[in-house]
């Protein structure tokens, strides 16, 4: 059965999550894009405790602290509220099956998701956020990362598709051999950018779901490994699931670059097809792997890193991803899909060229 998210909304409500950003800095469709009215999107049964993993609270926080709590119909006070970047996680006293609000005219119910950390237990999992990605990127990624890096699962939160099924995502991610395979639907808005230096205050979504992956599926994978589709991680004398594994910290962070098609290729395009580093390339942020018992493992985890290490750990040179511009859906608008100046790369030539890629 795929998993589904235990979310609750105050949509049908009048009430609404501020802005928390001055309107000179909200581009076009900034308030129609910033999602006003999610409580929570998951809530987690622990072994003690229940977590609410929610977008930031903000003028929602003093709701929450005001109402009734009740799990199988016994009080459930909030125990703590932790605050972080772009989420919150509310935790709750007590555990069971089913969650009620009272707050007058707003209680509602809701189910509590049981964890399902046995589904990856042991496993190298990746984990990302896709919409609309064509398939063949999909298993193009994977085939690439099992080859390369002994994949063995990947946990897929699908941020509303439209152009193809889950179930035709999943069958075609089970195809390449994974052993397992999970696509969760996530509809849920993914938070508009607003500019400098508000450009990612409001994009809650990507992290809440990072950090449901953490507490309700990933707990007991072997390792992790935390990018997007578009990326193609290299690693030099042992997989990025083993330095993972045995690294000291539990954590390896590394930087990609960006690479394109030889100039004049014509889209569609797919990552094998991506041998040339642009001409001018500054490093793509950082993205990682982690073993998830491991104390860092445990912290919240971010886009491009763990969120509150004390110091920036350092970068390893052994690592590092191909970042494939021809990859997108161009939903940013910024059209990827046209090759930009470069330069051929001998590492991508030799790692593309070395992949048994799905030949359709």
């Amino acid at each position: 059965m795929r998993p589904t998210l235990a979310s609750a909304s105050l949509g049908g409500t009048d009430l609404r999550r501020d802005i928390p950003v001055p309107e000179s800095h909200r581009p076009e469709g900034y308030a129609a894009a910033f999602d006003a009215t999610t409580l929570w999107y998951d809530a987690i049964a622990g072994t003690d405790r229940t977590w609410l993993v929610c977008p930031k609270l903000l003028n929602f926080e003093d709701l929450l602290r005001g109402v009734m709590m009740r799990i199988d119909g016994a009080p459930a006070p909030i125990l703590r509220i932790r605050g972080y970047r772009r989420h919150d996680i509310v935790e709750l006293g007590g555990t069971g099956a089913e969650l009620a609000l009272e707050a007058g005219a707003h209680g509602f119910t809701c189910p509590i998701s049981p964890p399902q950390t046995d589904r990856f237990a042991g496993l190298n999992t990746h984990v990302a956020i896709s919409k609309d990605n064509d398939p063949i990127w999909l298993t193009d990624f994977a085939r690439f990362h099992i080859q390369h890096h002994g994949l063995e699962a990947m946990l897929l939160f699908d941020n509303g598709s439209t152009t193809t099924s889950l179930e035709e995502i999943e069958a075609a991610l089970r195809a390449t051999g994974l052993r397992e395979v999970a696509v969760v639907p996530a509809p849920f808005p993914y938070g508009p950018r607003g500019k400098p230096p508000y450009a990612r205050r409001t994009k809650f979504l990507q992290t809440a779901l990072l950090n449901i992956a953490r507490l309700r599926f990933l707990g007991c994978a072997r390792a992790v490994l935390q990018c997007d589709i578009d990326e193609l991680v290299w690693s030099e004398g042992a997989s990025i699931f083993d330095r993972a594994a045995k690294s000291r910290l539990g954590l390896v962070r590394f930087a990609g670059l960006w690479h394109s098609p030889p100039e004049g290729s014509a889209a569609p395009f797919r990552h094998r097809d991506h041998i040339c580093e642009r001409a001018k390339n500054p490093a793509s942020p950082t993205k990682y792997a982690i073993r998830p018992d491991s104390l860092l493992g445990r912290q919240s985890w971010d886009v491009h890193d763990i969120e509150g290490l004390p110091t920036p750990l350092s970068i390893t040179r052994h690592a590092g991803y191909l970042h494939c511009r021809g990859i997108s859906t161009d939903w940013k608008g910024n059209n990827r899909a046209r090759p930009s100046p470069s330069v051929p790369s001998p590492r991508a030539e030799r790692l593309l060229e070395a992949t048994e890629w799905d030949r359709a």
